[in-house]
């Protein structure tokens, strides 16, 4: 008798266990609609340009300081987003700090600081929905 308790407890058990997992991330079906955010800021005043991508339509945005919403875009699994920061000035004061950052419905999903050294320099964050 008690053999087939511990056997059906363990049968309860596996059957649990083998359950579909969650991954712990709610909100992660696919296609959601979100409010994305792409934020450019330097350490000093600087003249620089930057640009947003979301999936492959670049538009020209804007010079640091930066801050662009993009209301109730319905993204899916594959979706990509880029902010790009360009140094557009000859005399701005080397060196200096870029922090390029990308929210999603106001929670950082993806940053990264580019130390400019030299002119003309740039660089780029990537996010692709997974």
């Amino acid at each position: 008798m008690k053999v087939i308790k511990l056997v059906s407890l363990l049968i309860i058990f596996a059957l649990f266990s083998c359950s579909k997992d969650d991954d712990g991330k709610p909100g992660m079906d696919y296609p959601r609609t979100v409010n994305l955010k792409f934020e450019a800021t330097a350490s000093k005043a600087i003249l620089g340009e930057v640009d947003i991508t979301i999936n492959n339509d670049t538009d020209y945005s804007g010079y640091v300081p930066f801050n662009k919403t993009v209301a109730q875009i319905e993204v899916e699994r594959g979706t990509y987003l880029k902010i790009e920061y360009f140094d557009a000035a000859s005399n701005n004061t080397l060196p200096y700090e870029i922090e390029l950052k990308i929210y999603e419905n106001n929670s950082v999903i993806a940053e990264k600081k580019l130390e400019i050294t030299g002119k003309w320099q740039g660089g780029y964050l990537e996010y692709t929905y997974e």
